[in-house]
């Protein structure tokens, strides 16, 4: 089941070919993932779905705390 067509793109589109090419972006595929990484609601393919969740704003603060973009943890000799 596709939720939407190449047709539903508009010809006047600029990327219109590189989308009609990806058969993922057909699916859905609708998720929330957590501050952790780890799925909260799993991604919803083949189906129209409204996807929702509450969030803990103290998790969340948690895990920006956690978050390490640069490697300033990384063990030596390891590129940052």
């Amino acid at each position: 089941m596709a939720l939407f067509s190449n047709a539903d793109i508009p010809t006047d589109f600029p990327f219109r070919d590189q989308l009609a090419e990806r058969a993922s972006c057909r699916d859905g595929g609708s998720a929330i993932a957590g501050p952790d990484g780890e799925w909260i609601a799993s991604p919803v393919s083949g189906e129209e779905r409204l996807v929702i969740a509450d969030a803990d704003p103290a998790v969340i603060r948690e895990e920006r705390h956690n978050f390490d973009p640069i490697g300033h943890h990384a063990p030596s000799g390891t590129p940052h």
